[in-house]
């Protein structure tokens, strides 16, 4: 008895569904002796395991694979400029009308492993009770490291009881953007398009908003970047079955967080642009119907 991998077609024998065999974390084809796959390890920032113990990624998408934070810092650049403000516009209004790109020009870009991932997933969701990372077996691959300060000014009375502390400021700030190591080009700048946009509400000043809301938004925007800007977009083009089968993945997500809260994003997308949809939720912290 025979079995195929969805999208890749890979026909394979059935005892390797629960003999062990491998497959690709990124695009999920299945190891074989024509296409052996090569395993990275976790702890070393995804040198190559001579052991068999690690992540393991197909010789396609090792090809392409973001190696070091500074190319990852390069990647970052050319998307804050080409994309998010010269392709989406989504610029910001200041105090005194000017429209900016909130995304700072230098913002750390880290390539980590699954277990730091993990870990700070795992503080930021008891800071802010939030559901865990693999909600509905989605698997979290970036992260936006934020925090909030708050300056407080105390002004004292006549009298010790009739101190009062008044808050003068709110600032939300973004320290780093974390990224999981071997990640092939194009789903590592999906990940990030999607990190981005996390940071992008931080920054300006975005209300709190539904977490199905807003992860939906961010995975809208990393469909947009492999739509647009994920390859050629003629069959021809040598990572064209990439793209399409990352576009793909987020379409079928299963997660109710990231799969339908994607489905909702698109579905308001289509009808009202990207630029009404995001005036919408800033304003009602809800997708217009």
């Amino acid at each position: 008895m025979y079995s195929e991998t969805p999208y890749w077609k890979q026909k394979f024998c059935n005892k390797h569904l629960s003999d062990g065999t491998k497959r690709c974390f990124a695009c999920q084809r299945i190891a074989s002796w024509n296409q052996p796959l090569i395993t990275l390890k976790e702890e070393e920032g995804g040198a190559v395991s001579h052991d068999g113990e690690g992540r393991a990624i197909c010789e396609e998408c090792a090809v392409t694979v973001v190696a070091s934070n500074e190319d990852a810092q390069v990647l970052y650049e050319e998307m804050r400029t080409s994309f998010f403000k010269d392709k989406l516009g989504l610029l910001t209004s200041t105090s005194s009308g000017e429209n900016k790109l909130v995304l700072p020009e230098k913002l750390p870009v880290h390539l980590v492993a699954t277990q730091v991932l993990n870990e700070n997933a795992s503080k930021r969701r008891e800071t802010h009770n939030r559901s865990g990372s693999s909600e509905g077996g989605h698997h979290t691959m970036g992260l936006t490291m934020s925090e909030k300060r708050v300056t407080f000014v105390k002004k004292i009375g006549q009298h010790l009881h009739h101190d009062t502390t008044q808050v003068v400021s709110r600032q939300n700030e973004v320290t780093a953007i974390l990224i999981l190591h071997g990640l092939p080009r194009l789903l590592f700048c999906s990940v990030m398009a999607h990190e981005c946009t996390h940071a992008m509400f931080r920054l300006s000043d975005y209300p709190p908003m539904n977490l199905q809301v807003e992860e939906g938004l961010c995975q809208l925007i990393s469909y947009l970047w492999l739509q647009g800007e994920g390859g050629g977009k003629g069959a021809s083009h040598p990572r064209e079955k990439e793209r399409v089968y990352y576009i793909n993945k987020i379409f079928e997500e299963p997660s109710e967080v990231y799969g339908q809260g994607f489905r909702d994003a698109f579905e308001a997308y289509t009808k009202y642009g990207l630029k009404r949809v995001m005036d919408h939720v800033k304003l009602t912290q809800m997708l217009p119907c």
